[in-house]
């Protein structure tokens, strides 16, 4: 028996994801430090690096801070420094933003990010209802939103008075664009309360997970047209949605003209020597063909990515030939059968 060890790097799958918020879903982490893309996200240098539609007042020193009225704001170091019924200091550095909200809809908070098509970022901002939890129900509840490019990202979310506490917003958005202007809107409300805080905006991009693989090939038997593949993950990964796929290509030099009812995808594996590929266990590749083999890593809070290698192997040789490739697209069907299995 002749064994052959490929090692193969690790390309990305160009496939599209819409982003959306998942009421009770798990917040990816929030990015920090220089991987936030967001300018002054902490607010620690003031009032730049944003643009609001609300009207800004200077904040005012000791013994004289401003108190804020409807449709204005300012970055303070405490709520209570502009009205003595807010009760919150800031999530992490010295300064956050307050706000008394407008009767009307309202951008609290917005900036312009450059970005890279087609990759996923995630979206994150800390935000609180000023109002003292004792102040009664006659105070309305601020409610936000978030947009990107004018779409919904984050539905509209009431802050509550109660429990009396930061509460975290989150979501993921898949670029489709070279740009991401993104919009923390206030929604406006007649009456007393409607008063808020934002802290801590962050975006940035999601990391990626390695999907690089390694191919061992069983030479069965120097006489027969037949062998084995056995495919490995370098970097063993354990999430619900990690794929080794196969197929026999039609035409070597195009990795989607995938050859009909040959496709077979193996979920939630590291390692798999294609059981049931071509009727064999493990797998038959015959000599003289053309295969492509994938291994796609599709994991919540990374990047979506792939490595694939297209395997042949020549029977006067001995030995398997593997080709890199780089991006293609993965014909519909494809994409509907992995979709079909996604948790």
């Amino acid at each position: 028996m002749k064994n052959a060890l490929i090692c193969f790097a690790l390309t990305l799958l160009a496939v599209s994801v819409q982003a959306q918020e998942v009421p009770g879903a798990k917040s990816c982490p929030c990015v920090r430090g220089d991987v936030n893309l967001v300018k002054n996200g902490d607010f620690s240098l003031g009032n730049t690096g944003f643009t609001s539609d609300l009207t800004y007042v200077a904040p005012g020193s000791s013994g004289s801070y401003t108190q804020l009225t409807a449709g204005k704001y300012t970055i303070a170091t405490s709520g209570i420094n502009h009205n003595g019924q807010w009760l919150c200091s800031p999530v992490s550095a010295t300064q956050f933003l307050v706000a008394d909200g407008a009767t009307t809809d309202k951008v609290a908070w917005r900036q312009t990010i450059t970005v890279q098509k087609g990759k996923k970022y995630n979206f994150c901002v800390q935000a609180n209802n000023l109002q003292r939890p004792t102040s009664g129900s006659s105070y309305k509840e601020p409610v936000v939103k978030v947009l990107i490019n004018g779409v919904q990202l984050i539905a509209a979310t009431t802050l509550k008075r109660l429990p009396d506490a930061w509460q975290l917003l989150s979501a993921q958005w898949t670029a489709n664009a070279a740009t991401a202007k993104v919009e923390i809107v206030n929604i406006g409300v007649a009456g007393a309360g409607n008063d808020f805080a934002l802290d801590d905006v962050s975006f940035g991009l999601l990391p990626t997970l390695p999907s690089s693989f390694n191919i061992t090939t069983q030479d069965v038997n120097p006489s027969d047209a037949f062998y084995n593949l056995t495919a490995t993950a370098v970097n063993n990964t354990s999430c619900a949605n990690i794929y080794f796929t196969v197929c026999e290509l039609s035409n070597p030099a195009n990795p989607a003209s995938v050859v009909s009812n040959t496709l077979k995808i193996y979920p939630n594996v590291n390692t798999t020597n294609f059981p049931g590929f071509a009727n064999g266990t493990p797998g038959i590749f015959q000599v003289g063909k053309h295969y492509r083999i994938m291994r796609i890593v599709r994991c919540a809070c990374y990047q979506e990515s792939s490595s694939t290698m297209i395997v042949s192997f020549t029977q006067g040789l001995r030995q398997a030939q593997t080709k890199e490739v780089n991006s293609f697209a993965l014909p519909p069907q494809e994409l509907k059968q992995l979709e079909a299995i996604r948790n």
